[in-house]
């Protein structure tokens, strides 16, 4: 990100901003792609990509025409603002840790059990009063440990999750031409089945036929039984 300070209101603040935002963490877009949907003239929707871009919220690139057609600068959410999200998920979200968690970036082999280190704190809590200090101060620092541990795994598969949904625009760009019928697959890989569900019923109202011709595509994808 860019050393300009982020005044993340004033980003969200705008709702042409906040389109743009929706968009991109989809699936990069270019200037006039932008203007097509978000129906907002062209010079606006690029004052405002380029009031994300110096804020280093969002970046760009240029893919190289086809058959002497011009090439195209494409926008896209940088990393580091991808990454900064997820983790901001986590912290408004605990749910994660919730059931326990995983060590570091090696193995991943440490599993915690909330209900056993409540026990723990149950027993010392019954110890006289010098055992009880010694004790509290070797569980706090034993579960501060586990938590920074938890924390770096977090990162490190929040990084992973990053590059994999990178990965997954790239894929669906190379085979699918329509933005609309991308948008649709990649939500089939980002959302759970019951948020995906919902979100069929929303669209099929308004777009069903193409909502199943892009649920057809997805069977031919991820099997019959999808």
């Amino acid at each position: 990100m860019s050393d300009s300070s982020i005044d993340i209101f004033d980003v969200l603040s705008n709702e042409t901003r906040r389109r743009i935002l929706e968009i991109l963490a989809e699936e990069p877009a270019y200037l006039n792609q932008l203007t097509r949907e978000i129906r907002v003239s062209q010079q606006a929707i690029l004052k405002h990509l380029e009031y994300l871009q110096e804020r280093g919220i969002i970046k760009s690139f240029i893919v190289r025409g086809e058959g002497g057609t011009p090439p195209k600068k494409y926008y896209e959410i940088d990393d580091s603002v991808l990454l900064l999200s997820e983790l901001a998920k986590s912290l408004l979200d605990r749910s994660a840790l919730r059931d326990g968690g995983v060590a570091s970036e090696g193995e991943l082999k440490l599993q915690v059990d909330p209900s056993s280190e409540k026990r723990k704190l149950e027993e010392i809590g019954s110890l006289d009063t010098e055992q009880r200090i010694r004790a509290l101060r070797e569980y706090v620092c034993s579960l501060e440990d586990t938590l920074e541990r938890i924390s770096a795994a977090y990162y490190a598969l929040t990084q992973l999750k990053i590059q994999a949904l990178n990965m997954a625009r790239r894929t669906l760009r190379e085979k699918f031409e329509s933005a609309e019928d991308r948008r649709m697959l990649y939500r089939a890989i980002t959302m759970d089945d019951d948020e995906l569900r919902e979100y069929f019923r929303e669209m099929i109202e308004n777009q069903r036929e193409w909502v199943q011709r892009v649920f057809n595509e997805m069977k031919e994808i991820f099997g019959e039984e999808y």
